[in-house]
């Protein structure tokens, strides 16, 4: 294949033309994950693309994998990572539907909506002499288009084989494989990465060269489309892609007038516009073509052809007979009576009213101008992208506060960010040591004179006292103790001295003698001095090996543990009670007694140690390592809680926020990151800074210090999320959560519980921290929730059945006791415990029963309801009398996908309505309503008439939802939003949030018992929480909280 095929696809169907090559997931369908493979309906340089059946639900859809081939290929990945990201952000009824995102056995993939009747590639003769059914359907394609402008994403390959149809005929633009998100990396391509198939190739991007990506390159595939099923053909042909740029290249095509003469001027006119050669004589964008299309429908003039006075007179009178002739007679009537004034008049009052809807225009324009650089600030993922777009949204709210900013603000308001707050010289040359204290309002610094050291203030660097040096240089300076009292200083030739910075004297010396030859890394790298979070102990490391424990006031040896002859790192924990310790040439890592040496833990690394650093409370240990890895640990179990894998060089330094939210990191490739240690996501990075092991949070957490071997050091101003928003991962990989899935807050709401088919997971939410994990057995589907008093969690396993764990919050270490078995009976999922606060109800998929299950004595007996097949939903009403079930209706045991109504006391079927299938089903805290999900609309009963309420939202496959205890809010999640509703029937949309990636959110949601607090459980596992009343008094900062109904 030579390199411009490998830059092109040949065809519109995007073949591959290498070799058949057949992966154990890809080749003849079966199984892939939770995925029955139907069919294989395409196939691409990328990927392949089936026709697959859910297990769980029983849905079709379309699986889009990765190609096995590419799994090792950069490039390939990123294109198909960029398609990912591309259309999980897009949210338009024109745009292809994203269900799920996900990898099955290191394969990535991504399920969407089946379309039943392809493509519109070959099917230009189906809409041959039908020009408005064209220009209709063109048009329908520009709005989804300029949706996807709008956020951002250039799709860069629109032709009629990425234009799929559904069941009804309806088009969505699909496959982004190629789409250029704004803002992320360079904004140019070249000829050798002109991605796209070269008979709908814009001309900028056909003739070479670096170019700038813009809309215009989907506003010119647009007008390809129009152009082929108005024609027959595509803009360009030719023998090979070499001719065909040639004929891009050398200007535009035959108008589509010239090759079907019946066709109307009008409609060839906006064609011809979408493929000028130029980027900025085709339309501004593509709701502007979108518009014109709708000019030619309605008999309008459009833009690309303005008529002259006649011409619009003539379109005026073919549009309105009638009214075009009383107009003749009137103005025959106005001229004899005076015409000169009255069309001066009307002339004025038209010039006003132009003037003011130019103004009105342009204030939206700029709205949206505004809006867009926000969010596509955010998409960038770079430094400075919460200060700049909070910055933006203000001015936007300026001219007019709408809903679309309130979501963008509360997306930027979770991001953690950094920017320079100011960069200013802190020591003469390079080479000296330099260290600052907590508040970052002092620091000390070597000095050249006599070698002393000098202890300034950071605001002016007005000198505050001077300490003498020695004979020789100093190699370097620890860091401050986290009092801000301590800090070392070591010599050339030997002394360690412990200075008091704030009786501004010695606190004690240690004297050693200098080392012959100094390890590696050993100088300006110097780990080998802890203090204690109080300041009250010092360990020092020893120049013959090993280390000493002193107390920093008066310099007494505690402790004295000799070693080998190495390099060493310390650290010691908040209360001074452990010490990590870690010979920096190994890969071994020991907690220790700090007093007694009494080994804790050993930490095994598969590279170098290089430096370790706390947590605030002593639960983590982070040590960084020469694999450019850091390590995370938990230091009461011993185990490893995550490693983070973003440099690309030696760990050089770490850093923990004073809250332990954040973790910074430096590098000896210059770069450094924020991190969230719990989760292990990285927040934000900061390039070309941070190799010097200078790294320090203020007090507040609110600013960072770093230096880089250079005479100045930067200090960064850092924004949080300021506790809007916490991110919790269960540990491991493959993590599954589907809809029976379960995610509850404790009744205090300190403690939240979640589920996956692998795992349940305790969160202490206070402690920002996993508590406990469970695996009640096998890879099956699983639920927890808090009992209604707080005193228990119960466990239900489709393999292992009904557990009581005893929950005591006292103890936050082992909060669970040992578990009590309610039941064995297999395949039951906890389902709901809604008003009652004596029952949980659970539901049998294999049996097609629903339990209700007493928790205490008033609760009475155990109540079996032979409900419906593949019962996977149920609830109980608020006053007891009616139970409601919905079914996964994954086989064709299932009779009816409906929601069943039972009499709770009897069992008699009451009702069937129409929805549920695969959802949830709850009751509001009132009764007055029944709500269901499911992969129909969802939908919302008035029990007194059992008819849909009106105004309730209708979104579609939303199968997560949840209401707030007093029922004020309706939170639905499913595909890429999370939605809250409020109002009588939930009709007002008040906020859309943000997933956190590319992942399908919403496998359940669920809001505290206090309503502040709601959490929404992703796809793999990750949960959110939001905490609403901080996110709405943020919003009210920037005037955009919504209002209260």
């Amino acid at each position: 294949m030579c390199l411009l095929d490998a830059a092109l696809d040949l065809g519109d169907a995007g073949a591959d033309t290498r070799a058949p090559f057949t992966s154990p997931a890809a080749g003849k369908p079966g199984n892939f994950g939770h995925f029955a493979l139907e069919e294989e309906i395409g196939r691409g340089g990328m990927g392949i693309v089936y026709r697959a059946r859910e297990y769980a639900s029983g849905r079709v859809v379309a699986l889009k994998m990765m190609h096995l081939l590419h799994l090792q290929t950069p490039e390939m990945m990123s294109r198909f990572e960029s398609e990912v990201r591309a259309v999980a952000s897009l949210d338009h009824p024109g745009i292809m539907p994203v269900y799920e995102v996900g990898h099955c056995d290191g394969i990535p993939y991504f399920s969407m909506k089946f379309a039943e009747r392809g493509s519109l590639a070959g099917k230009a003769r189906d809409h041959a002499g039908d020009p408005r059914a064209v220009a209709a359907l063109v048009a329908k394609l520009a709005r989804a288009v300029f949706h996807a402008h709008r956020r951002g994403v250039i799709h860069r390959d629109l032709k009629p084989g990425n234009i799929l149809l559904d069941a009804d005929g309806e088009p969505y633009v699909a496959d982004f494989g190629i789409a250029k998100i704004i803002g992320e990396h360079d904004r140019t391509a070249t000829a050798t990465r002109a991605l796209g198939t070269p008979a709908y190739l814009a001309p900028e991007l056909a003739r070479g060269g670096p170019v700038e990506i813009t809309t215009a390159v989907d506003i010119y595939g647009l007008g390809a489309i129009l152009y082929e099923l108005l024609t027959g053909r595509p803009p360009a042909t030719g023998s090979s892609p070499l001719e065909v740029f040639r004929q891009i290249a050398q200007g535009a095509p035959p108008a589509p007038r010239a090759l079907v003469p019946a066709l109307s001027r009008d409609l060839s006119a906006v064609c011809m516009k979408c493929l000028a050669p130029f980027p900025d004589n085709r339309y501004a964008s593509a709701a502007e073509l979108a518009d014109d299309l709708d000019n030619y429908l309605a008999g309008r003039p459009v833009l690309a052809r303005p008529p002259g006075m006649a011409g619009q007179i003539r379109l005026f009178c073919r549009r309105q007979p009638v009214v075009a002739g009383l107009a003749a007679g009137i103005a025959v009537l106005l001229a004899a009576i005076g015409a000169g004034s009255t069309i001066a008049a009307v002339t004025v009052a038209a010039q006003r009213d132009r003037a003011l809807h130019a103004e009105q225009s342009a204030q939206d324009r700029l709205h949206d101008s505004l809006l867009m650089q926000a969010r596509l600030g955010r998409q960038t993922g770079q430094a400075g992208q919460r200060f700049d777009g909070l910055d933006v949204l203000r001015q936007a709210a300026a001219i007019r506060t709408t809903a679309d900013l309130r979501d963008e603000a509360a997306a930027l308001l979770t991001l953690t960010d950094l920017r320079v707050g100011r960069t200013t010289q802190v020591r003469e040359s390079p080479n000296f040591p330099v260290s600052f204290d907590p508040a970052l309002e002092r620091y000390l610094v070597c000095v050249q004179k006599d070698n002393a050291l000098s202890l300034r203030r950071l605001s002016d660097h007005a000198e505050i006292a001077a300490f003498p040096g020695t004979a020789k240089n100093v190699l370097s300076l620890s860091p401050f103790s986290a009092d801000g009292r301590y800090v070392a200083s070591r010599h050339y030739d030997g002394p360690i001295r412990v200075w008091d910075t704030r009786e501004l004297r010695m606190a004690f010396e240690l004297r050693q003698t200098p080392p012959k030859k100094r390890p590696y890394q050993s100088v300006r790298f110097w780990f080998g001095c802890a203090f204690s979070r109080d300041g009250k102990l010092a360990a020092i490391e020893l120049a013959e090996g090993g280390y000493t424990v002193h107390e920093t006031a008066t310099g007494k040896e505690l402790a004295r543990f000799p070693d080998k002859f190495s390099a060493y790192a310390l650290a010691l924990d908040g209360d001074g009670r452990r010490l990590a310790y870690a010979d920096r040439g190994a890969g071994m890592v020991e907690i220790r007694d700090t007093l007694t040496g009494e080994k804790r833990h050993t930490l095994e690394h598969p590279s170098e140690v290089f430096c370790l650093e706390w947590s605030p409370d002593g639960a983590l240990l982070a040590v960084g390592c020469t694999d450019a890895l850091i390590y995370i640990w938990n230091t009461a179990t011993g185990e490893r809680h995550r490693v983070l894998d973003e440099h690309r060089n030696r760990v050089t330094h770490l850093a923990f926020s004073p809250d332990g939210r954040v973790l910074a990191s430096t590098s000896q490739e210059k770069n450094i990151i924020l991190w969230d240690p719990e989760s292990g996501k990285k927040l934000v990075s900061y390039p070309d800074l941070g190799h010097e092991p200078v790294l320090r949070f203020s007090r507040d957490g609110k600013r960072l210090v770093s230096t880089n071997f250079q005479v100045n050091a930067t200090v960064f101003e850092v924004a949080t999320d300021d506790g809007i928003s916490l991110a919790f991962s269960p540990p491991g990989r493959s993590h599954n959560a589907v809809v029976t899935a379960s995610v509850d807050f404790s009744p205090d709401e300190r403690w939240l519980v979640s589920s996956t088919r692998r795992a349940i997971s305790l969160w202490d939410l206070r402690r920002h921290r996993l508590a406990a994990s469970l695996q009640p057995g096998g890879d099956t589907e699983t639920s927890a929730l808090f009992t209604p008093d707080g005193a228990a969690l119960l466990v239900a396993n489709r393999a292992t059945g009904l557990a009581r764990h005893p929950f005591d919050p006292a103890n936050a270490d082992a909060p669970l006791g040992r578990p009590a078995l309610l039941m064995k009976e297999p395949d039951f999922t906890l389902s709901d415990f809604g008003a009652s606060k004596h029952h949980a109800l659970l539901a049998n998929r294999a049996t097609g029963h629903a339990l209700l299950w007493p928790l205490d004595a008033a609760g009475g007996a155990l109540r079996r309801f032979a409900v419906q097949p593949e019962a996977l939903s149920a609830a109980l009403s608020p006053d007891g009398k009616i139970l409601a079930t919905t079914t996964s209706g994954q086989s064709t045991r299932t009779p009816s996908f409906k929601v069943h109504l039972w009499d709770a006391a009897t069992g008699e079927k009451l009702r069937e309505l129409e929805g549920g299938h695969g959802g949830l089903v709850r009751f509001t805290p009132d009764g007055a309503r029944l709500l269901a999900s499911g992969h129909g609309p969802f939908a919302a009963w008035d029990l007194a008439t059992l008819t849909l309420v009106p105004g309730a939202p209708r979104l579609t496959e939303t199968l997560g939802f949840s209401l707030s205890p007093d029922g004020r809010y309706l939170c639905l999640s499913g595909g890429d939003k999370i939605a809250l509703y409020q109002g009588k029937n939930y009709e007002d949309l008040v906020i859309q949030l943000q997933p956190l990636g590319v992942r399908n959110a919403g496998s359940r949601v669920t809001f505290s018992r206090t309503g502040n607090l709601l959490a929404v459980q992703e796809s793999d596992g990750v949960v959110r929480i939001w905490d609403l009343p901080k996110l709405r008094a943020k919003l009210a900062e920037l005037s955009l909280d919504w209002p209260d109904k």
